[in-house]
C-alpha cells in the first residue's frame, strides 16, 4: 500500500520526536560526565536512562546518524531545509570542536560505548588532537557500534573561546575540568600566545556587550583577569611567578581598543585588587612607563588619576611615587603637569589587604610568616568558591534532565530527594534564581506525568516551600538583590504561582515583622497574589496590632473583589484612629457608589473628627456622587456654625470636586454677610469664593 504524503510527514515527525528524546539523554549523560567520574551513581543512572530509547529507536529505524554544526544538528531523514536548531549548544559544540562532522550509532550500541565517546567529549580538544582524534581513540577502545567522520580545519578557524568558555571565564558559568586544562595550557604559553588568547577572548566578549557602557565592559574583561588568577594560585602555584610575568607582558602586547583601556584599569586597581598589584610589579621601568601612559591617557584628568594611583597604592608609597614620576616624565612633553605636593606619597597608608589572608592572596606572604593550613583552606574556597558554586548549579540541573526520563518509581523518588538537596543547598547559599528556575521546571514536569509520580514531584515542591524560604526571598526582593540579578519578574511570578502555599507564610510573616520596609514589600507581594483571597486576609482583621490592620486594609483596597467593602464597614469602626483614616483613604480611592455611599454615613455620626475627614476623603474621591450630601451640609441651617470645621472641610471638598452642581450653594457662601461671628463666617466666605473660582474654571462657567 502506498503511503500517503500526510502519513510520510507524520511518521518522520514522529521519529524525529525519537531522536530528539534520544539526545536529550545523551546531552544529561555528557553533562554529568563533566562533574562526575565514570562510576558515579549519577553518570550510571544517565546511562542507563538513555539505553532503553536509543535501543527502541535503532532497533525501529536502524542507525541514528546526526551531522553535526557549530551551534546546530540535523539527522539523515531530514531534508537539508529543515535542518534543526537544537537547545543542547554546549554537547553540540563540544562535538564539533573535536571536530566531528557526523555522528553515527549503530543497532546494538551498548552503554559501556557510549560512556567511551562521552570520555573522549570531556578531553580537552589539545587532548584529542595528540591523541590521535576520536576516531581514533574509539577504535583504541574497542568501540565498534558508534562512528564518526572528522574534518580536520586550519588552525585559524577553530576559535579557541566558544560561548561555554567564554562563561566561565567571566564566571556566569562552571569552569569544568577540560576548560581548567585548556586554561592552564594558554598560561603556560609564551607571552604572544598568551596575549592571542586575551585578544580572542576578550574580543568575543566585546562582541557580546554591545548595549553596555565602557565601563561595565572593562570590568568584565577584569573578571576573566581574575578567573585566570585564580587558576594560577589553585593549580602552579611553583610556577607563579613566571606566569605573572608573561601574563603582564601578554597584557602590554593588547592592542586598541583592548589594550589601553585594561591596562588603564589595572593601574587604577592596583591598590585594591592583588592580581593588579601583582601584574605592576612583573614590569620593568619602561614597561611600567607604557602602563601609566595608559592609565594618563586623558590628559585633563591627569592630576585626579594621580590622585587615585597615589591613594590606591597608598601601603606601597615607593611603588606609587615611581608610578607617577613615570607618568610626569611621559606627560611632561605634552605639557602636562602633576603636582606632587598635593599627593599622599610618603608613608601614607591608604587602603591596606591588612587581613591575613589578603597579604598572602597579595603575594606578600613574608610579612605573615608561613600560612597556616587554615589559612590555605580559606584562600582555596575563596578563588574556588565560585566554581563549585555554579557547578553544583549545573549538577541540579544536570539531575532534572535525568528526572524527565525515569519510569521507576524507586529511581525517580531517590533523583527527587537529591534535587531537594541540591536546591535546599541553593537556598542556604543566596541563589535564588536557580531555585526559581527549578521550582518553576518541577512544576510544569509534575503537572505533565502520570499520576504517581507527578505526585511525588508535587511533593518536593511542597518540601522547598517552607517560612524561611518565604522570608527570605522577602528578603532578598526588599533588598534589592533581585533588582540586581533582574529577578523581579521571576519572584513576583513565584508568588503568584504558589499563591495558595505562600499566603499563609506571608500573612504570619506581615504579622510578626517590625521593619516598616519590609512589611512594605510584604503588602506589595499580598497586593498581587491578594484577588479572591479575601477571607483569608481578613482573618487578620482581628489581631491587636493597629499597624498590621491598617497594612490588610491598605491591601484590601487594592483589590477589585467588591466583597472587601463589606470588611472596611467594619474598620471603620476601629477603636484606632489610625485604622479608621487609611480605610477612609482606600474607599476614597475606589471610587465607586458602594464606597461613596459607605463614606456618606459617616457625615452622620456624631464624632466631629469622623464627619471632618469623611468630608475631606470625599473631596478627594473625585466622584461627583459625593456632590449632593455635601451640598446638604452647606444648605442646613446654621446660624451659631456648630458645624463650622465641617462646613469648612466641606467647601474645599467641594472645590476638590468641581462640579457645576455646587455652583448655586457656594456662590450664595460667598455673597453671605453676617453680623454674629464675623471672623468664622469671613473664612467660609473666602473659602466659598476660592472654591466658586476653582470650579468655574474647571467647568468653564
Amino acid at each position: 500500500m502506498a503511503v500517503t504524503p500526510d502519513a510520510e510527514t507524520k511518521a518522520r515527525g514522529e521519529r524525529l520526536e525519537e531522536a530528539i528524546g534520544v539526545l536529550k539523554r545523551f546531552n544529561a549523560a555528557f553533562k554529568a560526565s563533566r562533574m562526575y567520574s565514570p562510576e558515579h551513581g549519577l553518570t550510571q543512572e544517565c546511562l542507563s536512562v538513555l539505553e532503553g530509547p536509543l535501543n527502541v529507536y535503532l532497533g525501529k529505524h536502524g542507525p541514528l546518524i546526526a551531522n553535526i554544526n557549530r551551534y546546530t544538528v540535523s539527522f539523515n531523514f531530514l531534508e537539508e531545509e529543515e535542518q534543526m536548531e537544537d537547545v543542547l549548544t554546549g554537547m553540540i559544540f563540544s562535538m564539533y570542536a573535536r571536530q566531528i562532522r557526523r555522528l553515527t550509532i549503530l543497532p546494538g550500541a551498548v552503554p559501556v560505548e557510549v560512556q567511551h565517546l562521552l570520555s573522549i567529549l570531556v578531553m580537552t580538544r589539545d587532548t584529542v588532537r595528540r591523541l590521535g582524534g576520536v576516531a581514533h581513540l574509539l577504535w583504541q577502545r574497542g568501540v565498534g557500534h558508534i562512528t564518526v567522520y572528522e574534518l580536520t580545519l586550519p588552525p585559524d578557524e577553530v576559535s579557541f573561546v566558544d560561548d561555554e568558555m567564554l562563561s566561565a571565564i567571566l564566571g556566569r558559568a562552571p569552569l569544568f575540568l577540560e576548560n581548567r586544562e585548556e586554561l592552564l595550557a594558554a598560561l603556560k604559553g609564551e607571552p604572544p600566545q598568551i596575549a592571542r588568547f586575551l585578544e580572542e577572548t576578550f574580543g568575543v566578549l566585546l562582541k557580546s556587550m554591545t548595549d553596555d557602557g565602557q565601563q561595565q565592559k572593562l570590568e568584565a574583561m577584569f573578571q576573566g583577569m581574575r578567573t585566570l588568577d585564580r587558576i594560577i594560585v589553585d593549580e602552579l602555584p611553583e610556577d607563579g611567578a613566571r606566569i605573572y610575568d608573561s601574563l603582564a607582558r601578554a597584557v602590554l602586547m593588547l592592542q586598541e581598543p583592548l589594550g589601553p583601556p585594561l591596562r588603564g584599569l589595572i593601574v587604577r586597581k592596583a591598590g585594591r585588587d592583588p592580581l593588579a598589584l601583582a601584574l605592576l610589579q612583573h614590569l620593568a621601568e619602561d614597561d611600567l612607563r607604557r602602563v601609566v601612559f595608559d592609565a594618563f591617557a586623558h590628559p585633563g584628568d591627569s592630576q585626579e588619576v594621580a590622585e587615585a594611583v597615589a591613594v590606591s597604592l597608598g601601603w606601597a608609597p615607593a611603588l606609587a611615587r615611581q608610578i607617577i614620576e613615570s607618568a610626569q616624565r611621559v606627560l611632561a612633553p605634552r605639557g602636562v603637569v602633576i603636582d606632587l605636593a598635593a599627593l599622599p606619597l610618603d608613608g601614607v597608608q591608604g587602603l591596606p589587604l591588612d587581613s591575613e589572608l589578603g597579604a598572602v592572596l597579595a603575594g606578600r606572604p613574608e610579612e605573615v610568616g608561613p600560612p597556616s593550613a587554615d589559612l590555605v583552606a580559606e584562600a582555596r574556597r575563596a578563588l574556588v568558591g565560585l566554581d563549585e558554586r555554579m557547578a553544583r548549579v549545573e549538577a541540579i540541573e544536570t539531575a532534572f534532565d535525568l528526572l524527565q526520563h525515569l519510569d521507576d518509581r524507586a529511581r525517580f523518588e531517590s533523583l527527587v530527594d537529591l534535587l531537594v538537596a541540591g536546591l535546599s543547598l541553593a537556598v542556604a547559599e543566596g541563589n535564588y534564581r536557580v531555585l526559581l528556575r527549578m521550582m518553576h521546571s518541577l512544576r510544569t514536569l509534575a503537572d505533565n506525568l502520570p499520576e504517581e509520580r507527578g505526585e511525588i514531584a508535587r511533593s518536593a515542591i511542597g518540601r522547598l516551600l517552607t517560612r524561611d524560604l518565604i522570608r527570605s526571598l522577602v528578603e532578598w526582593l526588599n533588598a534589592g538583590e533581585a533588582g540586581r540579578d533582574r529577578g523581579i519578574s521571576e519572584v513576583y511570578r513565584f508568588f503568584e504561582e504558589y499563591k495558595d502555599d505562600v499566603l499563609g507564610h506571608l500573612l504570619d510573616q506581615l504579622t510578626d515583622e517590625e521593619r516598616i520596609g519590609i512589611r512594605r514589600t510584604i503588602c506589595a507581594v499580598l497586593v498581587r497574589i491578594g484577588e479572591n483571597r479575601v477571607p483569608a486576609l481578613t482573618s487578620k482583621l482581628a489581631d491587636p496590632r493597629w499597624y498590621v490592620v491598617r497594612n490588610i486594609v491598605g491591601i484590601l483596597g487594592e483589590l477589585s473583589d467588591p466583597a472587601v467593602l463589606r470588611y472596611l464597614e467594619e474598620t471603620l469602626e476601629h477603636q484606632d484612629a489610625r485604622v479608621r483614616k487609611e480605610t477612609m483613604r482606600v474607599l476614597a480611592q475606589r471610587d465607586s457608589p458602594e464606597a461613596i455611599a459607605i463614606l456618606t454615613k459617616l457625615l452622620q455620626k456624631p464624632d466631629e473628627e469622623t464627619r471632618r475627614q469623611a468630608a475631606r476623603w470625599l473631596g478627594v474621591s473625585g466622584n461627583d456622587l459625593a456632590v449632593p450630601v455635601l451640598v446638604q451640609i452647606l444648605e442646613r441651617w446654621d446660624p451659631l456654625l456648630r458645624d463650622y470645621p465641617l462646613r469648612r472641610e466641606t467647601i474645599q471638598a467641594l472645590a476638590r470636586l468641581g462640579s457645576h452642581a455646587a455652583l448655586p450653594v457656594l456662590r450664595r457662601l460667598a455673597g453671605r454677610r453676617s453680623l454674629f461671628f464675623r471672623a468664622k463666617n469671613h473664612e467660609l466666605r473666602t473659602l466659598a469664593q476660592q472654591a466658586v473660582a476653582a470650579v468655574e474654571r474647571r467647568v468653564g462657567a
